[in-house]
């Protein structure tokens, strides 16, 4: 199975600085008293059962109807690719947030907004990545590259 993770390119350079995809709020609590904090959204939820967000579909379009963009950083810019994807190491989010008692009716917030959800997979772990990884540019995001002077 190939998933991908959809990012921006400031988080890109960050996530190969890094050399892993790390955990992020898994959204499985409700928000308390969500805020704004150096442009990200904190609660204090989110430090329970954090995961790694991924899709199976890579389709820019259908991202950006996943609320990836529209903040201050535009996450549907480039996907990064994670080939030979196992059940052992990713699970598919729907069954997970079941699994772990989500609130049916925050489930069902949450899906609301997010027509492409049976698409998603989440892993408890953060995923490493190395040099060799496999990076899919939005098409407008690879020609402004392209037609960069640094480039």
């Amino acid at each position: 199975m190939t998933l991908y993770h959809y990012t921006s390119l400031y988080h890109l350079q960050k996530i190969l600085d890094t050399g892993y995809l790390k955990l992020t709020p898994s959204g499985l609590l409700k928000p308390v008293a969500p805020r704004i904090v150096n442009g990200n959204f904190v609660d204090e939820t989110d430090n329970y059962k954090p995961v790694v967000w991924l899709t199976d579909t890579l389709d820019f379009e259908t991202a950006n109807n996943n609320g990836l963009s529209g903040g201050i950083f535009d996450k549907t810019e480039v996907a990064i690719v994670i080939e030979n994807a196992t059940f052992k190491d990713f699970k598919y989010w729907v069954r997970w947030a079941k699994d772990n008692r989500m609130d049916k009716s925050w489930f069902k917030a949450l899906t609301s907004t997010a027509p492409n959800f049976q698409n998603w997979y989440i892993s408890e772990k953060p995923i490493p990545i190395n040099e060799s990884v496999k990076i899919i540019y939005r098409p407008d995001i690879l020609e402004k590259l392209n037609n960069s002077p640094l480039v």
